[in-house]
């Protein structure tokens, strides 16, 4: 298969297409595979996110989500996280300043207040920045688990003193970190392992998932076309 998706413009403009979520697994794998250290898989796995985005602009696809960091990842040992959190300050830095200018809004999922000053300035304003961009939202989870969104979300219905009578999916929904964005059409996980882990639990309950044996610092813009054909040819019915 090509580099270019096997439809023709017409038909990729059909594809209803209007958020693919991503879990972007396999960075340690690959670096025992090739003899890497951790941070090293995890910096090659950070170099596949900036194709993928302009793949998915020029698509159309109006949100694109990837699973950075888990909540789980956070307690992995002291030298991974503190090399995750490099990563952050450097190069996700320089990826959101490269992509800003391509009309790419952001913004962050999870709890970022887990994060070091520093990092929780940088991605309000990175969202700041970028509020204004009209073109593809690249949502970033970061110290995001599903239970824990859910919980979040509670929280505040219950701060707001809403009543039991008055709580139903829509009120959920709007107190999630998604609000106003529309559920995934598409989640794909790379790496091989089918499950979601957690992954956007109460947004994913009708989408269509695509589990791929590549490594996610393998997972060319060509894998990415390999998904988008195989969402192509699926039937959805919403459980109708």
């Amino acid at each position: 298969m090509s580099e270019r998706l096997s439809l023709s413009p017409e038909r990729e403009r059909q594809i209803p297409l209007h958020h693919v979520a991503l879990v972007m697994d396999g960075n340690r794998r690959w670096a025992r595979l090739y003899d890497k250290t951790l941070i090293e898989g995890h910096n090659e796995g950070r170099k596949r996110i900036e194709p993928i985005v302009k793949r998915a602009a020029e698509l159309g696809i109006d949100v694109l989500t990837f699973y950075t960091l888990s909540l789980e990842n956070l307690v992995r040992s002291e030298e991974e996280v503190a090399g995750l959190l490099s990563i952050l300050r450097s190069e996700f830095s320089t990826l959101m300043d490269k992509l800003s200018e391509e009309n790419i809004r952001f913004h962050f999922l999870g709890d970022i207040n887990r994060f070091p000053p520093d990092l929780q300035d940088n991605f309000r304003q990175a969202e700041t920045i970028s509020r204004e961009k009209t073109g593809t939202t690249v949502n970033l989870a970061l110290a995001y688990g599903g239970r824990d969104e859910i919980i979040r979300a509670f929280k505040q219905i219950v701060s707001k003193g809403i009543s039991e009578e008055d709580i139903n999916e829509e009120l959920m929904a709007n107190n999630l970190d998604t609000t106003g964005q529309p559920d995934p059409d598409l989640v794909i996980r790379t790496g091989g392992r089918a499950r979601l882990s957690g992954y956007l639990t109460w947004q994913t309950v009708y989408s269509e998932i695509y589990f791929s044996d590549v490594l996610w610092p393998d997972f060319t813009v060509e894998e990415f076309n390999k998904a988008i054909y195989w969402y192509s040819q699926q039937v959805r019915t919403f459980g109708h």
